[in-house]
């Protein structure tokens, strides 16, 4: 399984992304085809706040809100809510570069406790 995403940045700190996940796949047992459409404002250069809505074969849409926080030059980390299908997540990253590794774990409705990792290139 693997995801796909874009993120397009606009005037004045604005961010919108789209997202797909298990896009090649088909629904088997748990887990399906997924996509996500967010929007992110940088509040200061320190903290962003990012509000998305989210859907999941099999399961209704859902939306979460979330908020980022820049540690020094290359550390972040976030914490969300949503309400389908992913409950609860916090994760970090580390950026060298234009390369950002992150890590998060998140409380999803049907899988439990997950971990995701993934790796970012671009600014």
């Amino acid at each position: 399984m693997f995801d796909l995403g874009v993120k397009i940045v606009l005037p004045e700190r604005v961010r919108v992304g789209v997202s797909s996940w298990n896009a090649c796949g088909n629904r088997t047992r748990l887990l399906g085809q997924g996509g996500m459409l967010g929007i992110g404002f940088e509040v200061s250069p320190d903290v962003s706040l990012v509000a998305d809505i989210r859907k999941e074969s099999g399961l209704p849409t859902g939306g979460g809100v979330g908020q980022g926080s820049l540690i020094g030059k290359s550390a972040m980390l976030r914490l969300g809510a949503g309400n389908q299908p992913e409950r609860f997540s916090g994760g970090f990253g580390v950026r060298k570069g234009t390369i950002t590794v992150d890590y998060s774990t998140a409380f999803h409705s049907i899988l439990g406790i997950f971990q995701r990792v993934s790796v970012k290139i671009g600014k």
